[in-house]
């Protein structure tokens, strides 16, 4: 499985509905799916505008968590090499759209689903999560994913066609969805290659293309991998067909690359400029955060890494 490279910008819709609440403990559908259709049609018309006007104070007020923080740093980057905007910008167009809504406690906050859309800058399907963190907050969308074709897992439904959350601390799975973060950024930094997760390009082929830059007759990286467990990144699950979950969750990677004495540096990529403090005279650190989708087994097994996107926001040069 290829990575995908999915960049979208964000947006907010104001629910102009509300959850039914039949007593604060009552299982309820997260949003009503017409509701949420109008969701992710809002999202897609705001996106549209905020690519097109580069506008990241829009940006802030529409999308949280990690698809919020990568997007910001692309749109500050944008910006800075078209300050008016980018009028040539190919609007997104979702379509084939399958809303998947779990249930959840009335009186809980904050209340989430997902979308599983087709889109016109791919074959690839698209798995967005959006979350609404009380009953006067926007619906606002927190993580993007891709899957190819025969990618997408298929989920558990009742009879109603709802969807089944997962709670970050469920138990019969292989890694619990709460446990995500640490477990693959341990996996990454580990020595040896536990049998954790499947090989793939997020996990065994990254571990080997780190291995080869970490020491070069050029330069040195040093690389360290973060769980992220603040409650803004929180990862949200559901159930599979098959017992198992599918997970998204983050994880926070940093990198410097320091130069040999005597070995100039070469220039700076943009991107790298526009978010770097400091000089950069021998080293350059960055620091990124990463959105991953991972099928958790039920019981035992590998975990499997479907997607992976990464996004640096910041920089420093010492």
């Amino acid at each position: 499985m290829r990575r995908a490279a999915v960049s979208v910008a964000p947006v907010v819709l104001m629910a102009s509905g509300c959850v039914t609440v039949h007593g604060e403990d009552a299982m309820v559908p997260a949003v009503d799916k017409a509701e949420a259709a109008k969701v992710v049609r809002h999202f897609a018309t705001t996106s549209n505008r905020v690519n097109r006007d580069l506008d990241a104070e829009l940006n802030a007020t529409v999308e949280a968590g990690v698809l919020a923080a990568i997007d910001e740093a692309s749109l500050k980057v944008r910006r800075s090499k078209k300050p008016e905007g980018d009028p040539e910008f190919e609007p997104l167009e979702l379509s084939d759209t399958t809303y998947l809504v779990p249930e959840l406690r009335g009186g809980d906050w904050p209340k989430w689903f997902m979308a599983d859309t087709a889109n016109n800058r791919g074959d690839d399907r698209w798995l967005f999560a959006f979350v609404r963190e009380g009953k006067d907050q926007p619906w606002r969308a927190t993580y993007l994913t891709a899957f190819e074709k025969d990618e997408m897992p298929e989920f558990e439904l009742d009879e109603d066609g709802l969807a089944q959350a997962v709670p970050v601390n469920a138990t019969g799975l292989a890694v619990a969805p709460g446990r995500l973060s640490e477990t693959y950024t341990d996996y990454l930094a580990a020595d040896r290659t536990p049998d954790t997760f499947e090989d793939g390009p997020a996990t065994s082929e990254l571990r080997e293309a780190r291995q080869k830059e970490r020491k070069t007759a050029r330069y040195v990286t040093q690389f360290v991998d973060q769980p992220v467990t603040e409650e803004r990144f929180a990862p949200l699950a559901l159930r599979t067909a098959d017992g198992g979950a599918l997970v998204m969750f983050t994880t926070r990677h940093s990198w410097k690359i320091t130069y040999a004495q005597g070995v100039p540096l070469p220039p700076t990529d943009d991107f790298t400029k526009v978010l770097m403090s400091g000089t950069p005279k021998r080293s350059v650190t960055r620091t990124a955060l990463a959105e991953q989708a991972a099928v958790v087994p039920k019981g035992s097994g590998p975990v499997t890494v479907v997607n992976r996107i990464s996004g640096v926001i910041s920089a420093r040069g010492e």
